[in-house]
């Protein structure tokens, strides 16, 4: 799979050229006959002893599994699914199986990979039905078909079986206590209260004990001065400092009382970012919470301390935390990188006093973090040009230096006089900073020189690889260079903006050249291209593979051609000079290609495989071969993914594949938040970007992650982008943002403010929350939500009634892919009236009424580990309740509490676990519709005991109030709401005579309601949610019976249609949707 990643871009002509013997002689009988790709054998397809030997395994059949291991049989072999038979009978809990495998030579703690039904299905080619069937067959039925287990042990099995010999079993065994799943999951977190659990906890700390052990021993045999020069040039003085420092902090030669404080000094671009990198990955391995980095240009106001360390009560944003706090609470010995602090204001400088004097720090919350253990790196760029001519200084000393003892300059180390740092940089420092105690702090001052001749000659080198490496992976091309083409590029560097103008140099003098001969097709995939250095500028000589022409000739049959090949029937048919020679030159199309073509001619057969799909889809489209150009575009969605999917794009685009070019477009805007990740998408022109930000359908949580793709984007190249930000800004839906993100984070970008068209488009966004009135006169696509109707999720129906009108625990979910209704852990108490959101991808069951009393309690279902888990109650008992999410919190309005209608609402954190009271609701509601539309919080309808509402308010989680909005055409009560693409709907429901059928949409813009398609059943007691672009209302009421029918509505079509109906429920549930893992 590596490999096509690496080729497909090269789709192109090559440079070869192929003969076709025409004569009447017959073909070849060594023509092979070629299968058309395809998965071969089903699910079952592996080798008949592997069955036998993993069904003895999955069975418990201890005396088999033993034979055949006698007989030669692998211990570790795999499942095509994935599993091996440790695995197997782990799940199955086989004692005795578990130790003949181990005794045989089985890995203990060898990962399953298995991920989900669905994607394990997408992988291997197969439907996911056989995929789900074989693995509940042959491996376990009690484990989610949903959930992913890549990466889980035989140890993660046999604590999820409960199966306390098995786990004993497989610790005396060596089994690792830590090893991790995908989801970063250890064994201990799936285990039950108990003894299981107690043995588990003891054994973690042991290993974690010895890993740290083994660190250490690590990195005495492999320093942190040899890791950094790996990845860093130059520099071998800071390098030095910083690791001999670090190393005292290790070995416990340091004052405890106090953090780390480093300060790297410098020119732009010369290593101090890249340096605190890497000691944070040395330190802290794979951890992504172990390196924290803040730009401090974001910090240049007064009121921003709060950013970082987060408001104080009663300031918006109290709730979130501060940027610093938050993930020091995570990881409190990280690595924290201040990026150019000398942009901050003098109060954050204050804050950052008491957290490097003291090692602690009180956010907005007043929680204190204890962080003595965690290194912080400043990093500036004061004194940066006094610094660098120093430096210059210095090595124009040491090269005379050295002429004069014989010696190579670069092997004198420079070295910063005292006289130096005390007269020129201190002054500097202490203007800036304004107090001693401040530098007084500061353990240690590095200092970052300006490189040497040797150090750019390197530099250029590995910049000339990356794009060597490049050109290969995305275009066949080979690059190769003179040794004289370092210099000529090593003098462009300049000596304020370090490495970053050797990349610079490199992009302007020799990749640009590139591109533009490519663009011209003058540089083709499979042509070497050689950079050499005459007596003046860079030339730049493109060859073919091998330097000339080759000629490979093939034999086939006029008429057969003529039959199947509609390029040749074009050629034969007319009075074309090829219609009379024997032999025929066939240029463009590699000879292997043509060969597989030709005998796809006579055969019907061909295989397409990772290697040779390009020139396939390339020689198709050129002989006009439909059927082969379709396999081709099949076999490429069957392999899509983010880091290939707009080169498949480009491919399909080039070729005129529109099925493939549909699929390349759906998929990116499904996964866009995994896209704009890659490299693929940093690398994109601005056109190309303007596409895919302009897209309705881009998947994603919120209008956040597409201004951050956008800035991504820009930053990667700031000089050369930056004057797209205008045009392209204008697509981000900014009015969609909160306005907290819009004046913390976009307001403060710089690149923004120093803008005026830019400044405009915050400017009008900042008018749609502080004058509502304007709303009409802004472009509608701004205020539209994004939609992605391929995004599919699990369905959940909760708790509710039964046909008895009794209570109920039953859970059940709706599977778009097989479109069933199937049966989901219950909940761990009856709940009918009961609130439902989804947090975070976890289900919450909200209050309800039991049969006895109105409840308080409140539950998470996980749908991975398959379990409810009991949070914290609300505040208050209720029924009859709407609950939604919005900015991480759970809100949770009205109800009933069994003496009357409550106006009151709470809001649930589930990072600290506890419910607050918020400002209560005008009207006391009783089954009210709730749910977030735009960042905001919707009360709909519902009843007070004697009256039934048609009114609306919403809620502002940044003011903590509420107001009135257009109120709905009818009153409801007991109605299901939900928002679709950027409406509202309000369907169904009680208004005091008869139940409803009818729906409504809400219009935020004209703020005005409108009547649509009402369903085919009347429904009071509806719930209603929206899913795979259309809206799903389910059970309900119809005023003599529960219902456990289900309708969806098609908004293009503006028509409701009968599906699926529930197989547990008669009505009355709550309903929440989990996305697709």
């Amino acid at each position: 799979m590596s490999e096509i990643l690496r080729r497909l871009e090269k789709f192109s002509s090559s440079d070869e050229d192929s003969s076709l013997d025409l004569s009447d002689e017959s073909v070849s009988d060594t023509m092979s006959e070629l299968g058309l790709y395809g998965s071969g054998g089903g699910v079952g397809g592996n080798d008949p002893k592997v069955v036998k030997f993993l069904r003895a395994a999955h069975t418990g059949d201890a005396a088999t599994v033993s034979a055949m291991i006698k007989s030669g049989a692998d211990p570790n072999v795999r499942h095509r699914l994935g599993w091996t038979a440790l695995h197997a009978a782990s799940i199955g809990g086989h004692y005795d199986t578990v130790r003949v495998l181990l005794d045989g030579g089985a890995t203990v703690d060898m990962p399953d990979e298995f991920s989900t039904v669905y994607l394990k299905a997408r992988e291997l080619g197969l439907a996911s039905l056989d995929v789900m069937v074989t693995r509940e067959d042959e491996f376990s039925d009690n484990l989610s078909s949903r959930s992913s287990f890549k990466g889980c042990t035989a140890l993660h099995y046999a604590v999820l079986a409960d199966s306390l010999p098995v786990v004993k079993l497989l610790l005396e065994r060596g089994a690792s206590c830590i090893a991790e799943n995908e989801y970063g999951h250890k064994p201990l977190d799936y285990a039950v209260p108990g003894p299981m659990k107690q043995l588990l906890e003891g054994r973690v700390e042991k290993e974690k004990q010895l890993l740290k052990e083994k660190l250490a021993e690590e990195r005495r045999r492999f320093p942190l001065e040899n890791r950094l020069k790996q990845h860093i040039v130059g520099q071998e003085g800071a390098i030095q400092l910083v690791a001999s420092t670090i190393r005292r902090k290790e070995n416990g030669w340091v004052d405890e009382e106090h953090p780390l404080v480093f300060l790297f000094l410098g020119s732009s671009g010369i290593g101090k970012t890249e340096l605190a990198k890497q000691v944070a990955a040395y330190l802290h391995k794979n951890n992504k919470d172990g390196f924290i980095r803040l730009d401090m240009s974001e910090f240049q106001e007064k009121h921003e301390v709060a950013k970082l360390i987060g408001a104080p009560p009663g300031y918006v944003g109290h709730d979130d935390g501060g940027q610093l706090t938050k993930r020091l609470r995570k990881n409190p010995n990280a690595v924290v990188l201040f990026d150019e602090v000398d942009k901050a204001h003098p109060d954050v400088l204050t804050v950052l006093l008491q957290l490097f004097d003291e090692g602690r720090l009180t956010d907005g919350k007043g929680k204190t973090i204890v962080c003595k253990d965690a290194i912080f790196i400043m990093t500036s760029n004061l004194g940066s040009e006094e610094i660098a001519q120093h430096a210059l200084q210095l090595r124009e000393e040491a090269e005379m230096a050295a002429l004069a003892r014989n010696q190579e300059s670069d092997m004198v180390p420079l070295q910063i006089s005292k006289s130096f740092k005390e007269k020129v940089v201190r002054p500097i420092l202490k203007a800036y900073f304004r107090r001693d105690e401040f530098l007084g702090r500061i353990n240690e001052m590095v200092y970052f020189l300006p490189f040497s001749r040797p150090e750019l000659l390197k530099l250029v080198e590995m910049e000339l690889q990356f794009w060597a490496e490049r050109a290969k992976q995305k275009h066949g091309i080979k690059l190769e260079w003179d040794k004289s083409v370092l210099g000529i590029l090593a003098d462009g560097y300049d000596v304020y903006y370090g490495a970053r103008s050797i990349k610079h140099e490199v992009e302007r003098r020799v990749i640009s050249p590139i591109a533009a001969a490519h663009e011209k097709g003058n540089v083709k995939p499979g042509c070497n291209i050689v950079l050499s250095a005459p007596e003046s500028g860079i030339r730049m000589v493109v060859s073919d593979k091998a330097g000339a022409e080759h000629h490979v000739k093939f034999h086939a049959h006029r008429i057969v051609l003529a039959s199947t090949i509609p390029y040749f029937y074009s050629m034969f048919t007319i009075d074309m000079m090829e219609c009379r020679q024997k032999e025929i030159t066939i240029r463009g199309i590699e000879p292997e290609c043509l060969e597989s073509l030709v005998n796809f001619a006579y055969t019907g057969k061909i295989t397409i495989t990772e290697d040779n799909v390009q020139s396939l889809l390339h020689g198709s489209s050129f002989l006009q071969m439909k059927e082969v150009k379709s396999a081709c575009g099949r076999f490429l969605r069957k392999h899509l993914s983010p880091q290939n999917v707009l080169g498949f794009k480009r491919v399909a685009d080039s070729f005129g594949c529109t099925s493939l070019l549909d699929a390349c477009n759906r998929y990116l805007q499904k996964q866009f938040k995994s896209l704009v990740d890659t490299d693929e998408f940093l690398s994109l022109g601005a056109s190309e970007v303007h596409d895919i930000l302009k897209r309705d359908e881009l998947h994603v949580q919120s209008e956040e992650e597409v201004f951050r793709a956008l800035m991504s984007w820009i930053r990667h190249s700031v000089e050369e982008r930056k004057a797209f930000l205008p045009d392209l800004l204008q697509l981000v839906r900014l009015p969609l943002l909160t306005p907290q993100f819009i004046s913390d984070e976009v307001g403060t970008e710089d690149l923004i403010r120093s803008c005026h068209r830019c400044r405009d488009l915050v400017d009008e966004a900042k008018d749609y929350y502080l004058m509502p009135e304007r709303r009409p006169m802004l472009q509608k696509f701004r205020t539209r939500p994004r939609c992605c109707k391929d995004a599919a999720g699990f369905i959940f129906a909760v708790g509710g009634l039964a046909k008895s009108g009794d209570s109920l625990s039953t859970v059940e979910f709706y599977d778009p892919v097989p479109k069933r209704w199937e049966m989901a852990k219950p909940m761990t108490m009856n709940r009918s009236r009961v609130g439902v959101a989804t947090l975070r991808n976890l289900l919450y069951a909200v209050g309800g009424y039991n049969g006895h009393e109105r409840l308080a309690a409140v539950e998470a279902f996980d749908p991975i580990a398959k379990t409810w888990t009991m949070v914290s109650p609300m505040i208050c008992r209720r029924s009859a309740l709407g609950a939604a999410a919005t900015n991480d919190h759970l809100y949770v309005c009205g109800g009933y509490d069994g003496v009357s209608s409550l106006a009151t609402v709470e809001r649930y954190d589930p990072t600290s676990d506890s419910w607050q009271m918020i400002s209560s609701m005008h009207k006391h509601r009783s089954a009210a519709g709730v749910v977030n539309f735009g960042g905001m919080i919707y009360a709909l309808g519902g009843h007070d005991g004697l009256s039934i509402f048609n009114s609306v308010e919403v809620y502002d989680p940044q003011t903590n109030q509420w107001s009135f909005t257009a109120p709905m055409r009818s009153k409801r009560c007991r109605l299901g709401v939900a928002v679709l693409g950027d409406k509202m709907y309000a369907c169904g429901g009680y208004d005091g005579a008869s139940f409803l059928k009818s729906v409504e949409a809400y219009d935020p813009i004209s703020e005005k309601w409108e009547i649509i398609a009402s369903m085919n059943v009347a429904r009071s007691r509806v719930a209603l949610v929206a899913n795979m672009g259309k809206l799903w209302a389910i059970g309900g009421y119809d005023g003599t019976a529960n219902l456990s029918s289900v309708e969806c509505y098609d908004v293009e079509t503006n028509t409701w249609k009968i599906v699926s109906s529930m197989c547990a429920h008669e009505g009355g549930v709550g309903v929440g949707v989990i996305p697709i893992p």
